[in-house]
């Protein structure tokens, strides 16, 4: 998956000389801080939910894509926080 959005945030950052930034994030009815790291290679993403104990990270390789798939544990642990029922049966 292509994280388009990241780009405009990239080169923000990179005229700026800033390596990490954060910004908040709402879905559902959770919200996250995103950290958004480029002193690295890939580039990392780092949700973590503000009224939980939780967070994942992802890792933004070159172009701008990310692997969307989480390990099962992490996708369970994401629905709950995200007030959605989790499904054994279907894909992670």
């Amino acid at each position: 998956m292509k994280l388009d959005g990241l780009i405009p945030l990239y080169k923000s950052m990179k005229s700026q000389n800033i390596e990490r930034y954060k910004f908040e994030y709402k879905a559902s009815k959770a919200v996250f801080d995103v950290f958004f790291f480029i002193d690295g290679s890939p580039f990392l993403l780092l949700f973590g939910v503000k009224a939980e104990n939780f967070s994942f990270e992802l890792e933004v390789n070159n172009g701008f894509v990310i692997d969307h798939n989480l390990d099962r544990s992490t996708y369970k642990r994401l629905c709950e926080v995200l007030g959605l029922e989790f499904d054994p049966k279907r894909p992670i």
